[in-house]
């Protein structure tokens, strides 16, 4: 008897490889701001918990060089910025399991040795139908890939378990114009 599978739903995952990726880097790197002790959440350094109602200082500077991604991804349509914000993880540190609600979330990968560091795990949204566990995805990533997911997939970054620093930037976009920060060709 023939079998027939049909994937009646999935959950997206796209990716990009950021080009010129040691110049962008040197000037994202150049912007964001110094680790210091205001900065230390929750077993992270991050500025998350620092947001007004504008980005900050360094996400021109990000956006100069992943407009081009999100113009692909958004075949030129509106894209709302409506957070970001950088995480480095020194060792022993990590964010636990959370999602970012509606629309769509990114990660770049600032300061990531994949010989070292171990890329943000993902939860799918529904058991396994066999065996009812959850299931879970760590994807290969390099430096200067950026990773575009859905808000609401659950995640997290485990453990650094080096000395070397992991360094992250994330920023959510919506196509809704509630909480926007940021307008990108519009």
């Amino acid at each position: 008897k023939k079998k027939k599978i049909e994937i009646i739903f999935s959950v997206p995952l796209i990716r990009y490889k950021i080009e010129n990726w040691d110049i962008a880097k040197k000037e994202i790197k150049n912007a964001l701001p110094n680790l210091t002790e205001n900065l230390l959440i929750e077993d992270i350094y991050t500025d998350y918990f620092n947001q007004n109602e504008n980005l900050p200082s360094y996400s021109d500077t990000v956006l100069k060089i992943i407009e081009p991604y999100l113009r692909l991804l958004s075949q030129n349509s509106c894209v709302y910025i409506t957070d970001m914000w950088f995480q480095t993880a020194l060792k022993g540190m990590k964010h636990t399991c959370h999602n970012h609600g509606l629309g769509w979330s990114a990660i770049i990968y600032i300061d990531f040795d994949e010989q070292k560091h171990i890329a943000t795990k993902f939860y799918s949204p529904f058991n396994d139908p066999f065996n009812n566990c959850i299931q879970s995805v760590i994807p290969k990533v390099k430096e200067g890939d950026m990773l575009i997911f859905p808000a609401n997939l659950t995640h997290e970054c485990l453990p650094n378990t080096t000395d070397t620093p992991r360094t992250i930037i994330s920023f959510n976009l919506t196509n809704e114009k509630q909480s926007i920060k940021k307008v990108l060709f519009n």
